[in-house]
């Protein structure tokens, strides 16, 4: 998941620099991207921490809420997952 997570801020970060962006991706696309990379860090974290803490139930839980983010966020950037 960490390297979904950079991957996903280099590309916000390439598109934040670009004059026109692609097909299929809006400024408010973008936008939204940058605002979730933090969230989907934050989501990562308390996953890492309840995994650290033995509580293995919630750790599953919130990973995979992550994960769907990061798709989510992957799929309006244009960006395959």
């Amino acid at each position: 998941m960490p390297k979904t997570v950079d991957a996903i801020e280099s590309r916000v970060a390439a598109l934040s620099k670009e004059q026109h962006l692609p097909k299929g991706v809006s400024k408010s696309s973008l936008a939204a991207a940058r605002s979730g990379v933090d969230s989907l860090k934050s989501m990562w974290s308390e996953a890492s921490n309840a995994s650290a803490s033995g509580d293995f139930a919630t750790a599953v839980n919130k990973a995979q809420a992550a994960k769907e983010k990061a798709a989510q966020i992957m799929r309006s950037l244009g960006m395959s997952f």
